[in-house]
């Protein structure tokens, strides 16, 4: 592999990266289509979305024509590299055609071990006896959380914790191993979890840009999710959320305000067995419904219609800790948020189809928990 292609790669080496060339490889799209494509909530991802989406354009990978983006033929030609590569990843690791041994590394001999340990299996429990209460959800500052906040995947380290006189904890978490670029406030009460806001930074090319997102700036704060849950519960909230940016230079935006509907269910109780450990878990199921407006740095408005977004199926336990967590989207009447053969090449082997209230989904992400984590991360997930 000359440096050419070795430097296209490294242009790739994020996996964001990868699935926002991949989800370009049959058509152009806007930025908000290529968003959940990806998996992404465009109310919340936003800024990560935007940091990798202009490292792509800057490594000419990516170009923008007006209100869509392509692939380069620079981009066709990482992609190709970037799928040959992966070809010959699946070979190594034992999953494609053999190869001799030798090529092997340790990083790949801890990767077939950890393809190995993952046995997950998920059954009706006879009984559901399970209520989750504020009580369940014991912050601890130190502590990290899998899925505690509304992020799809990603771990939460509380670094500060605040008790009111009403009973209620006030929180700030941020992501082990990234303490200093960013964190978020939190406020668990009696009627259920709520999102404040928060800050994340991002840097480029030496430049710096601080993105602020704030879900109260329209005085009425988004609840990540009600309390108590038990089987049978159900809610719809609405929420409005504003993001800006210090330097669209950075970022490629100024602001970005975004209104969602979510509307969800306890839809039973279940045994999650993720290889020798057992647990008793809450399905969540929440439908996401998105719009908003994109203020670029050039003063370019981009309007994000009311579209369905996605399905989210999450496995809670008594403490609210998620265990395991399904990403479903759909397509509908133009209103898409990812066709069937999208979902398909997205999903690979954990593709699945299901009907839910009213329409058919396609399973595009299994969030699996005994990926590689931060240590700290790993002892709590495993509940030691």
């Amino acid at each position: 592999m000359g440096p050419a292609s070795r430097n296209l790669l490294r242009s790739l080496s994020h996996p964001l990266r990868r699935d926002i060339v991949r989800s370009l490889e049959h058509g152009s799209g806007s930025y908000s289509t290529l968003m959940v494509a990806c998996g992404l909530d465009p109310n919340h991802d936003s800024g990560l979305f935007s940091y990798h989406l202009n490292e792509l354009i800057n490594s000419r990978i990516v170009q923008r024509r007006t209100d869509r983006y392509q692939l380069t033929d620079l981009g066709r030609q990482a992609l190709s590299i970037a799928q040959s590569a992966e070809v010959l990843g699946r070979v190594r690791l034992g999953t494609g055609l053999p190869t001799n041994k030798k090529v092997s590394s340790r990083a790949s001999d801890t990767r077939r071990a950890i393809d190995r340990a993952k046995i997950i299996q998920v059954a009706p429990a006879e009984e559901a006896l399970i209520r989750i209460c504020m009580d369940d959800c014991g912050v601890q500052q130190g502590r990290v959380y899998w899925g505690l906040t509304k992020k799809t995947v990603g771990v939460d380290k509380v670094a500060a914790v605040w008790k009111l006189q009403d009973g209620s904890t006030v929180f700030e978490v941020r992501e082990p191993g990234c303490e200093s670029i960013g964190w978020a406030i939190h406020h668990l009460r009696e009627d259920g979890l709520y999102t404040l806001g928060g800050v994340v930074e991002i840097e480029k090319e030496g430049q710096r840009a601080l993105v602020t997102y704030n879900e109260a700036w329209m005085g009425k704060t988004m609840r990540v999710y009600p309390l108590p849950l038990e089987v049978g519960r159900k809610w719809i909230h609405e929420s409005r959320s504003l993001q800006t940016s210090t330097n669209p230079m950075v970022t490629g935006w100024e602001s970005i305000e975004g209104t969602s509907t979510y509307t969800g269910e306890v839809v039973g109780q279940y045994v999650v067995t993720i290889d020798s450990s057992r647990f008793e878990c809450l399905l969540i199921r929440e439908v996401v419904v998105g719009s908003g407006a994109i203020v670029r740095g050039d003063g370019e408005v981009e309007i994000q219609d009311p579209s369905l977004r996605v399905l989210m199926d999450r496995y809670l336990n008594p403490q609210g800790r998620l265990r395991l967590e399904y990403l479903w989207s759909t397509e509908e009447a133009g209103k898409r948020s990812m066709t069937r053969e999208e979902a398909e090449r997205k999903a690979g082997p954990d593709f699945e189809r299901m009907a839910y209230a009213g329409r058919t989904w396609y399973r595009t992400t299994r969030v699996p928990l005994d990926e590689p984590r931060p240590p700290e991360a790993k002892k709590w997930i495993k509940g030691e």
